[in-house]
């Protein structure tokens, strides 16, 4: 897809919204929380179309390609936040952040500049963390 920028800035867009965090942190509840409030979109990075495929590349075994299955999912919720925004607020539950610190952490490289991607820069994005008490 093409986008031209200078189009992009001339029209209103709401907010991208990005909530990160531990599993069990309470993102997905905070997350769909805010979307009934405000009336809007909730995205998950991991999107429903490619869930059966996580079963493949959810483990261990490769974390390459368990990295670029996630990135999938990331470029997935970045172009359907970019489309949604004109609309509504976007909400989404994990995103870039979180698929880059895990697999850095990991010592897994994407083989790619993630950068050159051209993904949906946030507009807030808050970290959620929980104490073990």
């Amino acid at each position: 897809m093409v986008r031209n920028d200078n189009q992009e800035k001339e029209c209103h867009y709401y907010p991208f919204v990005v909530f990160e965090g531990l599993s069990g942190s309470g993102k997905t509840t905070i997350a769909r929380s805010l979307v009934a409030t405000i009336g809007g979109i909730y995205l998950s990075s991991t999107p429903e179309f490619v869930a059966y495929v996580r079963k493949v590349f959810g483990d261990d075994r490769n974390l390459q390609e368990r990295y670029l299955y996630y990135l999938l999912g990331n470029i997935h919720c970045s172009e359907v936040a970019r489309q949604m925004r004109i609309v509504r607020p976007v909400i989404c539950d994990r995103y870039l952040h979180s698929t880059i610190a895990i697999h850095t952490l990991l010592g897994v490289s994407a083989g790619l500049d993630v950068a050159s991607l051209g993904l949906l820069q946030s507009d807030a994005s808050y970290f959620l963390m929980t104490s073990d008490e």
